[in-house]
């Protein structure tokens, strides 16, 4: 039995359908077993006497046997599943019976794949991997699942144990067989032999992101750079997970990622079956495989010994596509005719080599708890919530649960077999405690050892040497990459003015690059088009790779609104002005550098509007468009005469916006929720069983009290939290973070878990954020912002209710009607950056705004977390900066002044006249010290200055609403001690983006 198969036993060792039937689970995975294609002379043979204790330790090391404690799980009110992370319960809206359960999971099992096809292959340093018994354990972890729930919801929240009903059996399988990982295994005789067990964290983590993301000039560039390091964390991540299972990657979450499956399709998913349908099932877009969304840091549990030659792996991988990228985009450049001479080509690859920072770690797991528990305590998490709790916990365990409840899975034990059962005997040491040996009992403390080390090792900075010394006097004084403004440009300055004849403005004029951002530049056309079309993915460039320009984002609200428009009757006037102007671009078509739908090849007019860019209707890039003809000594007629059909149009239509909002999202405290710093309280994840089983009086127990005080400390940290951790930050990522951008008429540049940079029209940015937080929390009102989801009770945080029969749901994959989809809950939140600015301001000056915006928005001195931060870019030169808590409800009081101003029901000189009056407080002494009298002025001005300003048509009841908003928002600023431009700032936004002509 192979290495492979091996994981597989582990994966298969409890049926999916565990809690519904535990007495009989045994048998149940035996007939599992038996359908993935083992002989029952097999099914017995694998230690999952050592890796499924370790795992089920590692999440539940405090309980009695089972035959002591028991509890029953339903999916109901009074057993649901709880969310991982607390103050989340899923109710099953359909319950399941336990045979139907049994016969749906059985039914989607993936065995009915032809799998001989996949081919072996040899990694030095590892065991061959045999490819039917490869392809047959992947399809299992990644297919099982999802079939699962394609066919009962439910079946995707069937707790692993009844008992702590905080994570699912998919989840335990997943953690057993990537610890069966860690287990090596003599060969000989029938049965094998156990050698060892020594499992380790590698933690790995890839730089620079943040700078090398923001040092662009368009919405590409912007997407560029994000999805090339995603490409290179991904090539990594398949060096690791070719060798030792996918489920060794604890963070990020791999199982439906895209861009993972990709990797995988050629060598796996178009073998399986030859006409591809595997594939199609999947239903993996384009989009979805060229989103980048994983996180540039990455955590596995694999075997010590093999812990350096995976991390090789996974290096060399990473630095291997890198050089095949600057390859491909060399003959690119030369393809073009922009060749590079010998001297400039050596600099390029010298540029090359020294941009990544690769940073691991590798902590082999303690197996003496003891040793790991003190040097635990030595870290400074070990002297805080997470190593105070371990500690209690381990005294409970040897303290709390009197003798004859004790499990043996947790103690050092003897066991013996006594036909088909195991028996065991407990050790006691001379104190007459039990030995607690589990190793799976400090996985808190086994994290914090190799995270704490990884950060020391990324402190100590290696700085390597730029070339040799008569090499850097050579280039002394040379041109520096505009953009970065580090590196030196490459070729010459002839060479780099030349680019601006390749099309689809890719290089601008006056513009020097560095290698890197000539790379994210071309790599799209140079390398991933190839790579996609080799797959048999034929992805459009103007769809996929051609991003929408910042006037075409600026323009998309606008744009969105015309359509709905010319759905109406009676505005033939306003179609005929879109006829008039489609007309007259198709005439200057030749004249236009871009990718252009034909107006008279259009079906309907909302089609053409669909398929054009929205950039069109910006009379400014018009007007660049015929300047830079001009400058090139080219005439342009067609487009003269388009602008002046555009400018007649407008005058019907109205005219776009002109400014765009950047939005950075952050999570907060996501480091202490990885370390186990914030996981909930014991008592709010444990069964109604268990809580009244650890809240009883055991007397013969040696201390009593340490198990009941065990329910108001932190759960501990555990393998299945670090997973389904992963799992919810990936859900939001995936699934939830694109449609919600593109609902605000957006584009999405990057959403890594936590992580999300998208542009915007800048009337949508603030609600786009908002609904953004929804989504991530899990918050029940998520149905009112966003159409794609479902009602849900108020004690549902965290389970998004998905309503698969909304159209914007095709793009993100299938799911079923009241699917339940995890993302982090109510205890977690978000932070965002918010910055607003021309379309022709800087993008890469906007997007270090809203990081900027962002990192106000946490910090202590800023507004402390859970907060959204404004940069409000005028032309004028003036900037407005404000912010505020997310629960303070600024958002809706900016769009609420919008509409009433709008509506014709304010002035829209209300936030200039409440400015002006309020502005005389600002610099009073007492502005900080008596805040309380400070308010009741601004109250009452705020009451005069709305009466003074409001207009007919608005009636006593809508007025008094407003003023309630406002003075609620006033009491929240002063309550939080915050400065006058933080209440101002919705007023003065709103006054800003309502009126948004230049």
């Amino acid at each position: 039995m192979n290495f492979w198969q091996r994981k597989l036993l582990a994966q298969l060792h409890d049926p999916p359908t565990k809690p519904f039937n535990i007495q009989q689970h045994g048998e149940i995975a035996e007939a599992i077993i038996r359908a993935s294609g083992f002989d029952p002379g097999q099914i017995r043979w694998f230690f999952d006497r050592i890796c499924d204790h370790v795992a089920a330790a590692a999440d539940r090391i405090l309980f009695p046997k089972p035959s002591v404690l028991r509890a029953e799980f339903r999916g109901d009110s009074d057993s649901p599943f709880l969310h991982p992370l607390g103050d989340g319960r899923l109710v099953f809206g359909d319950p399941i019976d336990p045979i139907s359960a049994e016969e749906k999971v059985g039914a989607c099992q993936p065995v009915h794949y032809a799998i001989d096809r996949v081919v072996d292959r040899a990694f030095d340093g590892f065991p061959k991997r045999v490819g039917r018994d490869w392809a047959n354990f992947f399809l299992h972890w990644r297919l099982w699942p999802s079939f699962a729930a394609e066919a009962h919801p439910g079946l995707a929240f069937l707790p692993a144990d009844t008992r702590v009903p905080d994570h699912t059996v998919w989840t335990h399988c997943a953690i057993t067989s990537a610890l069966q990982g860690c287990v090596e295994v003599s060969e000989e005789g029938p049965e094998g032999e156990l050698r060892s067990f020594t499992p380790a964290f590698l933690l790995m983590q890839i730089g620079p992101v943040q700078e090398f993301i923001a040092q662009a000039r368009s919405t590409r560039d912007l997407w560029s750079g994000s999805y090339l390091l995603s490409y290179l964390v991904a090539n990594g991540l398949k060096a690791i997970t070719d060798r030792v299972g996918p489920d060794a990657i604890l963070f990020p979450a791999l199982r439906g990622q895209p861009l993972f499956d990709f990797l995988h399709k050629e060598e796996l998913y178009d073998r399986v079956d030859a006409d591809g349908s595997l594939w199609e099932d999947l239903r993996i877009s384009c989009d979805q495989i060229l989103t980048p969304n994983l996180p540039n840091r990455f955590l596995a549990v694999v075997p010590a010994g093999k812990a350096p030659l995976l991390a090789e792996a996974a290096g060399t991988e990473i630095r291997k596509t890198l050089e095949e990228i600057s390859q491909a985009c060399l003959d690119w450049f030369a393809e073009k005719g922009k060749g590079l001479d010998g001297t400039a080509a050596a600099r390029w690859r010298q540029q090359v080599d020294q941009f990544l920072s690769l940073h691991w770690q590798i902590w082999p797991w303690e197996l003496d708890l003891k040793q790991a528990l003190s040097d635990f305590k030595r870290l400074p998490a070990g002297k805080e919530g997470c190593g105070l709790a371990l500690q209690q916990a381990y005294d409970a365990a040897r303290k709390g649960i009197s003798a004859e409840d004790l499990d043996p899975r947790n103690y050092r034990h003897q066991s013996w077999r006594d036909g088909r059962d195991w028996r065991s005997n407990i050790v006691f040491d001379r104190e007459g405690l039990p030995v607690v040996e589990n190793v799976g009992f400090c996985w808190s403390a086994h994290y914090a050892m190799a995270d704490f080390l990884l950060a020391a090792r990324r402190n100590t900075r290696d700085f390597p040497f730029w070339g040799t010394p008569q090499d850097l006097r050579e280039r002394y004084g040379a041109v520096k990459d505009v953009l970065s403004g580090k590196e030196e440009s490459i070729g010459s300055e002839e060479w780099q003015a030349s680019l601006v004849t390749i099309p689809h403005h890719l290089f601008p004029r006056s513009e020097s690059l560095g290698v890197m951002n000539l790379i994210k530049r071309v790599w799209h056309d140079a390398y991933l088009k190839n790579k996609l079309n080799k797959n048999k993915l034929e992805c459009e460039p103007s769809r996929h790779f051609l991003f929408d320009s910042v006037p075409a984002v600026a323009a998309a609200d606008w744009v969105e609104k015309l359509k709905k428009e010319l759905e109406n009757e009676g505005r033939e006037s306003l179609a005929n002005g879109l006829d008039a102007f489609g007309k007259a671009l198709d005439r200057a078509e030749g004249e236009l550098d871009c990718d252009y739908q034909q107006y008279a090849q259009a079906e309907s007019r909302p089609q053409w509007i669909e398929r054009v860019t929205p950039a069109l209707f910006q009379d400014l890039e018009l007007r660049r468009e015929i300047r830079e003809r001009q400058e090139a000594g080219k005439e342009s007629p067609g487009l003269e005469n388009a602008l002046g059909e555009l400018m007649k149009f407008r005058r019907e239509a109205g005219a776009p916006g002109r400014y765009v909002a950047v939005l950075a999202l952050d999570g907060d405290s996501m480091g202490q929720w990885l370390s186990g710093a914030k996981t909930p309280e014991l008592r709010d994840q444990l069964s109604r069983e268990a809580v009244d089983y650890f809240a009883k009086e055991h007397g013969a127990a040696n201390d009593p009290e340490a198990l009941r005080g065990l329910l108001d400390h932190p759960r501990l940290l555990t393998p299945s939290f670090h997973l389904e951790l992963s799992t919810a930050l990936a859900n939001f990522a995936l699934y939830l973070a694109s449609p919600v951008v593109k609902l605000f008429q957006g584009q999405l540049i990057y959403a890594g878990g936590d992580d999300v940079l998208a542009i915007l029209p800048a009337a949508n940015g603030l609600l786009c954020a908002s609904t953004l937080r929804c989504a991530f929390r899990g918050d029940p009102k998520l149905y009112r912002e966003f159409p794609g989801v479902l009602e849900s009770p108020e004690a549902q945080w965290g389970f998004v209710g998905i309503d698969g029969n909304w159209h914007g749901w095709e793009r993100e994959g299938r799911f079923p009607r009241g699917y339940n989809m995890l993302v982090p809950g109510k205890r977690a939140d978000i932070s965002a950056g918010i910055a607003i600015g021309h379309m022709h301001s800087p993008l890469q000056n906007l997007v270090e705004a809203a990081r900027a915006a962002e990192k106000r928005a946490k910090s202590s001195s800023g507004y402390g977390k859970s907060a959204f931060s404004v940069s409000l870019f005028k032309r004028s030169g003036e900037i407005l900066e404000w912010g505020a808590k997310w629960d303070c409800r600024a958002i809706e009081l900016v769009h609420e002044t919008i509409s009433l101003t709008e509506e014709e029901k304010l002035s829209g000189r209300f936030p200039y006249v409440l400015a002006d009056l309020l502005r005389r407080y600002e610099s009073a002494q007492e502005w900080q010290s008596r805040l309380d009298l400070i308010c009741s002025f601004c109250s009452a001005d705020l009451e005069f200055v709305t009466e003074r300003q409001s207009l007919k048509g608005w009636d006593s009841q809508e007025k008094e609403q407003f003023l309630a908003g406002a003075s609620n928002y006033l009491h929240c600023c002063v309550e939080e001690k915050r400065c006058l431009n933080d209440f101002l700032g919705p007023f003065l936004t709103a006054a800003f983006l309502a009126d948004r002509r230049d």
